[in-house]
């Protein structure tokens, strides 16, 4: 059974560039529309959980792909690190 790095490597290694930078914004304005009702719109907040959900999951899984297709992994998990230890 293959890895979830692997995968994301094989998507990665397939995809032009321009796609991966496209692909990544977009699943980013989905998801930033998305938190926005929820702020904006609170009725029904808990039914878009879901949605939520997906969208994470989406924008998540495209900028692994573009880390992946940009050789920055590690930086990018080095950020995240440094990041972190600020807001602790």
């Amino acid at each position: 059974m293959m890895s979830l790095k692997e995968k994301i490597n094989i998507v990665a290694s397939e995809r032009d560039l321009s796609y991966c930078y496209l692909k990544t914004a977009e699943e980013l304005f989905e998801l930033g529309e998305i938190l926005i009702k929820m702020v904006t719109k609170p009725q029904g907040s808990d039914d878009r959980i879901p949605h939520l959900i997906e969208e994470c999951g989406d924008v998540i899984m495209n900028i692994k792909i573009l880390a992946s297709k940009l050789y920055i992994e590690d930086e990018v998990k080095k950020r995240v690190e440094v990041k972190l230890s600020t807001l602790l």
